[in-house]
This record gives C-alpha cells, sequence and structure tokens, in this order.
C-alpha cells in the first residue's frame, strides 16, 4: 500500500528532489515487503524440490517483468495518457497487497518477545558472520553487484555513447542479459540435484568474472550480446539458490532475520558498484573500469571459494551462548537424549535461572509431540526418543521451549 501511495504522488512531482525522495520511500517499502515475502515461501513449501522450482520461477517472473514492463508501458502511453499510466500502477499495487491478504500463509515460528527491527537486524547479521557457508554467500554478493553494475550503468554508455546505436539496440543489450539469466533460471531446478549449492554459484561466480574478461575486447553489438547473455547466465546462477543456502543456515524463527540481512548486505554491494562502475565509466573509459571491477570481482570470489567450505555439513559445531550457566541444564544438554529422563527434563522446568524467548513445539525432530496440551506427556514422549543425539541447535530449541513450560508450570499437569 506504501508503494501504491507512492506511485500515486509521481504525477504531481514539479522537483528532481521529489523523485529521490519517492524513490527513497518505494526502495523502502522494497526492504520490509521483500525479505518478509521471501522467508515466507519455505515455510509455504517445504518441500526442498518445490522450493528450489519456487525459486526459479521466482527469478523468471522478474526478468519478464524487466523485459516485458517497459515495452508494455510504451504501447499502453499509444493509447493513453502518462497520468493514466500511474493510475493502472497504483491499481496493480493495491490488486497485489489484496491478494496477499486473501491468501493464507503460515504463520511460522513466533517469540515469546517480539524483537525490534533493529535487534533483528544484528541477529540476521549475527548468524552471518558465524555461518561459513554464509560468509561466503557475502563475498559473492559482491561478484554479483559488480558484473551486474557493469550491465545496468553502463550499457547505455557501451550502445549509444560507443557504438552511436539507438535505444532500441540498448533495449537488445539488455534482453539479451535477462534471456541469459532466465534460461539459467530454468535450469536450475535440475542441475541442483546433481549438484551442491557451492558448487553451483561458485560456478555462476566465475561465470560472472569470465564474463567480464570476455568484455574487455567487445568493439560492437554482436560480440556485446552474446557477452551480456553470459553474465545473465552467471547473474542468475549465483542469485537463484542463495534462498536455498539461507533457508538449511536458520531455523524458522531465525528466517526473517537472516533474509533481512541478506537483502541489506546485498545492497551495500550494488551501494558501491554503482557508483563506481558510472564514475570509471565516465572518468577512465570502459577498459580501465572493465580492468578494475574485474580485480574486485575476481578477489571476491576468490575469498568466497577460501570461506565457504568444500565439506560443508547442514549442522556445524558451534556454541549457544544464551543459553544459562546452570549446572542441571549443562548436565541435561551434555547429556545423549536416549538418557536424558522425564524427572530430569521436568526438574528445569521450575528452575529460575531459563530466561529464553520460547516456542511451542508443534512438531519436534520430525515428530508431532506437543501441541499446547499436557505437558508431562510431552515431556515422556522427549525423554522416549533414542533414534539420535539432538544436535546442538535442537537442544538450544529444547531449552527454550522448557522455558515457555515453566512460565506455564501452575496451569499445567507436569505429573
Amino acid at each position: 500500500m506504501i508503494r501504491a501511495a507512492t506511485a500515486l504522488a509521481l504525477p504531481f512531482v514539479t522537483e528532481v528532489w521529489e523523485v529521490y525522495v519517492l524513490i527513497a520511500v518505494l526502495q523502502s517499502a522494497s526492504a520490509a515487503f521483500t525479505p518478509t515475502f521471501q522467508s515466507t515461501i519455505p515455510e509455504t513449501l517445504p518441500n526442498e524440490d518445490d522450493y528450489t522450482k519456487a525459486l526459479s520461477l521466482s527469478r523468471l517472473a522478474y526478468d519478464l517483468e524487466n523485459l516485458i514492463s517497459p515495452a508494455l508501458a510504451a504501447l499502453i502511453l499509444l493509447a493513453t495518457s502518462w497520468q493514466a499510466l500511474f493510475s493502472g500502477t497504483v491499481i496493480g499495487f493495491i490488486a497485489s497487497a489484496l491478494l496477499v491478504v486473501s491468501v493464507a500463509l503460515p504463520s511460522g515460528a513466533k517469540s515469546e518477545k517480539r524483537r525490534g527491527v533493529y535487534d533483528r537486524a544484528r541477529a540476521g547479521f549475527r548468524i552471518f558472520m558465524a555461518t561459513p557457508r554464509l560468509r561466503g554467500v557475502m563475498s559473492l554478493n559482491l561478484v554479483v553487484s559488480l558484473a551486474g553494475a557493469m550491465v545496468i550503468v553502463n550499457t547505455v554508455v557501451l550502445v549509444q555513447g560507443q557504438f552511436g546505436l539507438t535505444d532500441q539496440h540498448t533495449a537488445m543489450a539488455f534482453a539479451a542479459f535477462g534471456g541469459g539469466s532466465m534460461l539459467a533460471a530454468l535450469a536450475l531446478p535440475a542441475l541442483l540435484k546433481r549438484w551442491q549449492d557451492r558448487q553451483v554459484m561458485l560456478t555462476g561466480g566465475g561465470i560472472l568474472v569470465a564474463g567480464l574478461v570476455l568484455a574487455l575486447p567487445v568493439g560492437s553489438l554482436e560480440w556485446l550480446l552474446p557477452v551480456w547473455a553470459w553474465l545473465g547466465v552467471g547473474f542468475s546462477t549465483v542469485q537463484t539458490p542463495i534462498g536455498r543456502v539461507l533457508t538449511r543456515s536458520s531455523h524458522a524463527e531465525d528466517r526473517p532475520a537472516l533474509f533481512a540481512a541478506q537483502f541489506s548486505l546485498s545492497h551495500a554491494g550494488w551501494l558501491i558498484a554503482y557508483p563506481l562502475a558510472g564514475w570509471l565509466g565516465s572518468s577512465a573509459g570502459m577498459t580501465i573500469t572493465l580492468l578494475i571491477l574485474l580485480g574486485f570481482a575476481l578477489g571476491g570470489l576468490i575469498l568466497a571459494v577460501k570461506l565457504w567450505p568444500s565439506v560443508d555439513p547442514s549442522e556445524r559445531s558451534h556454541h549457544h551462548d544464551d543459553l544459562p550457566s546452570d549446572p542441571l541444564i549443562s548436565q541435561v544438554i551434555s547429556t545423549p537424549v536416549s538418557t536424558v529422563t522425564t524427572t530430569s527434563l521436568i526438574a528445569c522446568i521450575p528452575n529460575g535461572q531459563i530466561e529464553f524467548c520460547s516456542h511451542r513445539l508443534e512438531n519436534f525432530n520430525g515428530r508431532h509431540l506437543w501441541n499446547g496440551g499436557n505437558a508431562g506427556a510431552f515431556l515422556r514422549q522427549l525423554g522416549g526418543i533414542k533414534s539420535r543425539n539432538l544436535g546442538c541447535c535442537e537442544r538450544s530449541l529444547l531449552f527454550r521451549t522448557l522455558g515457555s513450560l515453566r512460565s506455564q508450570s501452575e496451569r499445567l499437569d507436569l505429573a
């Protein structure tokens, strides 16, 4: 709705600074909507194959929109005024908001205490810095922004400034980039069944670096189009699987914060790359610009290879610093779950040092265990799990739940 209001204000703009303000408002609304939307998809589609197909279709829709929207707007302007075009945009935003409201979305894991915006941002950044594969994603974000900025900022300079061609030829160059991106998006679901995310994304980073090398001798549109299509393939190959990596690196309750951190960090890369590509292109020429962007992109790719280990298990050895320093809880945490007794679990509940944001578990360790009913029966079921030991994060989640039970211990039957 904020974006609809912003589009509604566009016909009344009379100063350049007003355009900048409205763009800032639009991007702020995107910063609120996009990470929330992205973090909801894995909850809606828990099956990884379905989720991967959804990521592919999302990338395809994004690229189609970039290709079709300018042409569609031009066709509409042939039959109506620009004021009517903005009115149609407002109607589109409102319709999209109504569609979002009309569908049933999963509520996700909820915490007892609602965290503020800055707390969520800090939590997402902490997860990024603590997870090796996510540090690799940060470096790949830089590679994507450097190569993408070369295309987005300097295509007009190359096509119209150096080649002396028209707007239509500029559109062809952007279409080549978008077409390459769509081809990669269509192929990725099958590729990700055979190869790991790391292999696919690092290959995409290599394609981007190679594309910048291939762009160095470009002297005509005929050479530019396949190079831009090649860069589009690399762009989509890195970008599309990121959602899978973020999902694997987080629990449901942390996912919005993690997707928000990815949105912020990736846009920080664009904040650096856009002005760098534009300033270098106007002051140093295209060859120097390409060499500098290539150097930074190659450094980012090498850093990604080093930061993202080739052996990358889903669960890594780490610590939860927010767990209480309580001897009884520490004893239970370090004990294999097959030997944890109901008595020892119940003994944790009245302990005064359990202070967590808590979660009601409707599905724990792949089994339907507790729906908020009899806590004693829930704990007895937990004590009876013998299939395997709980991991570090699962134990952390368990004791957050015990914190929730503690707050309800006077009302629930713990016998």
